[in-house]
């Protein structure tokens, strides 16, 4: 599948993924695909973010490396002015196997981050609530 196709793919399935995730914690879900995926209970914003767990690249001698997350910086800007939260989604085989939330505000921008970096400075600011949503809000 050609790259552009599975980035497109692994987004749909990472936001399908999302809506249901935050449904089970609870949370009233509108998906508005605007700058910003989601909106809860009419008050918390949510961007989902997606990459694949390894990724094909000939510089590295395994000819693989961990996937990227990519962030862009005006949707950044704009979950900072909503006090918004970014939830991350690392896919393998077209299967979420791993996710993460953080608020946008304990993350500092850049343009791309492997997700297995940006996994451990999730871990280090909320060692108790990588999954559940409630806790990004009461802990910032």
């Amino acid at each position: 599948m050609h790259s552009s196709h599975l980035s497109e793919s692994n987004g749909y399935i990472s936001e399908s993924t999302a809506h249901r995730v935050m449904e089970c914690q609870g949370y009233d879900v509108t998906y508005i695909n605007q700058t910003i995926d989601f909106i809860l209970n009419n008050k918390y914003y949510i961007e989902v973010k997606s990459c694949q767990h390894t990724a094909t690249d000939n510089s590295h001698t395994t000819r693989l490396r961990s996937g990227r997350f990519t962030l862009d910086q005006y949707q950044h800007r704009e979950l900072l002015r909503k006090d918004g939260v970014y939830l991350f989604i690392v896919n393998f085989n077209n299967i979420c196997s791993q996710l993460r939330f953080i608020h946008a505000k304990q993350l500092k921008f850049q343009t791309q981050y492997s997700w297995k970096k940006l996994f451990k400075i999730i871990d280090s600011k909320n060692p108790h609530c990588k999954y559940k949503l409630q806790c990004v809000f009461t802990e910032v």
